[in-house]
């Protein structure tokens, strides 16, 4: 009778420690999926963030050398 409770509760025991590792991986895992996602997020503004910055150099550069194309000319006009 004693040997078919302790083999009892050894079956319990194991089965909630079996539970609880499981329920930490899980947490780990989403954890970890959680802080790739918030790394990728980061990353997508940052090229955003760069392109925005190059295509406005470029306007300005742009600008820049139409307004001196155009006073060149009027300097070739006069």
């Amino acid at each position: 009778m004693i040997i078919i409770i302790i083999i009892i509760v050894i079956i319990i025991v194991t089965v909630i420690i079996i539970i609880i590792i499981i329920i930490i991986i899980i947490i780990i895992i989403i954890i970890i999926i959680i802080i790739i996602i918030i790394i990728i997020i980061i990353i997508i503004i940052i090229i955003i963030i760069i392109i925005i910055i190059i295509t406005i150099i470029i306007i300005i550069i742009i600008i820049i050398i139409i307004i001196i194309i155009i006073i060149i000319n009027m300097n070739i006009i006069i």
